[in-house]
């Protein structure tokens, strides 16, 4: 069994996801998750009055 979860971000978050190939794109994902943690969220809740980015 795997788990998924979800979590929003925003346009410029899912361009720099993206980036200009998919290699390296898990790793972005990855770092990603951790600066979202990082600023006090650890649970990756989406928060829907997010004004800032985190790329």
């Amino acid at each position: 069994m795997d788990f998924v979860q979800l979590v929003g971000i925003t346009q410029p978050e899912l361009d720099w996801l993206a980036g200009e190939s998919p290699e390296g794109s898990e790793d972005r994902a990855r770092e990603l998750a951790r600066r979202i943690a990082a600023d006090g969220n650890p649970h990756l809740v989406t928060d829907l009055t997010r004004a800032r980015d985190y790329v």
